[in-house]
């Protein structure tokens, strides 16, 4: 009741029922009980504007919106090693350049709901006839599975570097060397997965920075090419602090986040030529997180006559220590000067209990 508007209705949580139990000084923020939708129990609620929101609800979707935060870190410093791989690196003895495009898409992860889709570009130069460098472009985008999440398109740029003691045959030592970044927008909708809670849009720009560096040896087994290869992957992504704006009653603040990883890797591919212009290649990688920090979220709440409500998640899902992955390609040359491949694999998430990730690539070649 105010003298200038008299009684007001608070509305009910789906129910027939609800009672308010306190008011703030100011009048501006009620809170009391309410029955749900089936009529059969109380819920806490808190009311303000003419609104009236599940007050548990409330406050599990600021719990959601951090985890969401912290999951988006953790998936930009876990994709930095497939981005890292990407190079153009069949030179042959009287062509020096190369140009490979690519195209993809996966799904899996967090839910079945996870999609995502990439492109990329990359250019390399045989500097002698055993090293080549290069240049990396590569932009992706998608669903992440989880509610409220959205990954606007990003992009990210890399430097690579290859040398093979013999590159017509792929014997012996090989080495590879790739530093880059990126940068990529995510959008969040809080309270998209919980019933009676105002849906509030925000958003923050991420980046990252990687270095991937590994080892490997060919050995000529008949006609098959196996080498194994050791790697090690530093990655670290920081998040832009966000805040809810617009007719949002009680609006949500996170601050900037940052987190870090060093994975080592241990894998094994074969190559095997199928007749003159077509080879089969299996390979098998598991990843080995050596360290990992930073994967929080920090941030506050107002609600109008009390101030900042704040909170931290700094934790989540179990991460895998171990982190199988396999991979399958067909390779088929067009010409001397150009081929086309596609890649399949599959791989363990990164989070315990999260499904596994299929992806398929699709790749042109063209060398001059």
């Amino acid at each position: 009741w105010t003298r200038a508007g008299g009684m007001e209705d608070l509305g009910t949580l789906g129910g027939d029922e609800s009672q308010a139990y306190g008011v703030n000084a100011d009048g501006s923020v009620v809170v009391g009980m309410a029955r749900d939708a089936g009529g059969h129990y109380y819920r806490a609620f808190i009311w303000s504007k003419n609104v009236i929101q599940d007050y548990d609800n409330l406050r599990s979707s600021v719990g959601r919106l951090a985890a969401n935060r912290r999951r988006a870190l953790g998936q930009a410093i876990d994709s930095a090693t497939d981005v890292a791989e990407r190079r153009c690196e069949r030179f042959s003895a009287d062509k020096r350049f190369c140009v490979r495009a690519t195209l993809g898409g996966g799904h899996g992860g967090f839910s079945d709901h996870a999609r995502d889709g990439s492109g990329g570009l990359s250019l390399g130069v045989a500097v002698t006839d055993r090293l080549g460098v290069g240049l990396n472009y590569a932009a992706s985008g998608g669903d992440t599975g989880l509610n409220g999440v959205r990954t606007k398109t990003g992009s990210d740029l890399s430097l690579w570097a290859t040398w093979r003691v013999d590159p017509a045959t792929g014997t012996g030592f090989a080495g590879n060397l790739s530093v880059g970044g990126g940068w990529r927008r995510d959008a969040y909708v809080r309270g998209a997965d919980f019933a009676h809670v105002q849906r509030a849009r925000s958003r923050a720009d991420l980046r990252r920075g990687f270095a991937r560096g590994s080892v490997g040896y060919g050995l000529a087994a008949g006609d098959w090419l196996l080498t194994p290869r050791v790697s090690l992957t530093h990655a670290r992504a920081a998040q832009d602090a966000m805040a809810e704006g617009g007719d949002v009653i009680f609006p949500v603040r996170v601050d900037r986040s940052a987190a870090s990883a060093t994975v080592a890797d241990l894998a094994l591919s074969a190559a095997f030529p199928v007749n003159g212009t077509d080879a089969v290649l299996v390979s098998g990688r598991v990843d080995l997180p050596l360290r990992e920090s930073g994967l929080a979220a920090k941030g506050s709440m107002t609600i109008s006559g009390l101030g900042p409500q704040y909170f931290s998640r700094d934790g989540g899902p179990e991460r895998r220590r171990v982190r199988p992955r396999v991979g399958a390609a067909y390779r088929h040359r067009i010409s001397e000067a150009s081929s086309v491949r596609v890649d399949l694999d599959a791989a363990a998430s990164a989070y315990e209990g999260d499904n596994p990730t299929f992806g398929a690539t699709i790749g042109y070649a063209v060398l001059f």
